[in-house]
C-alpha cells in the first residue's frame, strides 16, 4: 500500500470483527499504529492498553479529572458504563492524543470488544439469533 496506509492485522478477531475492521482499517494511518503494535498480535495485548484502558483504578482517577472539567456523571449510570466511556476516551488519547471537538475516529473492533468484555453492561447482551 503505497498511500501510507497500513492494514491492522489482529489474529484474535472473530469473523464479525474481521469484517468490521476490514471495512474501517483503511482509515488508520500507519504512523498512528506503526510505533505501537510492534510484534503483537493485537493492540489489546499491549501493556499500555492493559494498564491505561482496563485498570479500574486508572479509569476511576480519569473519571475524577473528567468530572472537574465537564461536570458529574449521572448518579443512575451504572459504574461499568462509566468505565467503558473512560476506557474508550483513554484509548483515543493514547493513540491520537487530542482529537478536538466534533472530530471522531472509529475504534478497532478488537478494542471495543475487549473493553466491553472487561466492563460488561447489565442490560446489553449483543446480537443474538432468535430461537425458532
Amino acid at each position: 500500500m503505497g498511500s501510507g496506509k497500513k492494514m491492522l492485522y489482529c489474529i484474535n478477531k472473530t469473523p464479525e470483527e474481521s469484517l468490521i475492521q476490514d471495512i474501517y482499517s483503511s482509515t488508520i494511518n500507519s504512523f498512528e499504529w506503526g510505533h505501537i503494535v510492534d510484534d503483537l498480535n493485537c493492540i489489546t495485548e499491549h501493556e499500555i492498553f492493559i494498564a491505561n484502558c482496563l485498570n479500574r483504578h486508572v479509569l476511576q482517577v480519569s473519571m475524577y479529572a473528567y468530572m472537574e472539567h465537564v461536570g458529574p456523571f449521572d448518579d443512575n449510570e451504572p459504574i461499568n458504563e462509566k468505565y467503558r466511556f473512560m476506557a474508550y476516551r483513554r484509548f483515543v488519547q493514547w493513540i491520537w492524543h487530542r482529537l478536538g471537538r466534533h472530530n471522531r475516529k472509529i475504534l478497532p473492533a478488537c478494542v471495543v470488544k475487549k473493553i466491553r468484555d472487561s466492563f460488561p453492561s447489565e442490560e446489553y447482551c449483543g446480537f443474538k439469533y432468535a430461537v425458532v
